[in-house]
């Protein structure tokens, strides 16, 4: 939810955001083009607000709010 710590552990084709990278969700709702998974809007640490795509690239909350 809004607000909640990530780790990226794998993003499919992205090199702005390296793996282990850590940031905060924005915003989470449905992915138009994939029926049942959602997209996650970011603030990474490191500056990055590229998104997750919840069917392909792989996190971990660390922290919840």
């Amino acid at each position: 939810k809004p607000g909640d710590r990530l780790i990226i552990l794998n993003m499919v084709g992205e090199n702005d955001v390296p793996l282990g990278s850590k940031g905060t969700v924005k915003r989470i709702y449905n992915d138009p083009f994939q029926p049942g998974s959602s997209i996650i809007e970011m603030n990474w640490d490191n500056g990055s607000t590229l998104s997750i795509l919840s069917d392909v690239d792989d996190y971990k909350i660390i922290n919840t709010k």
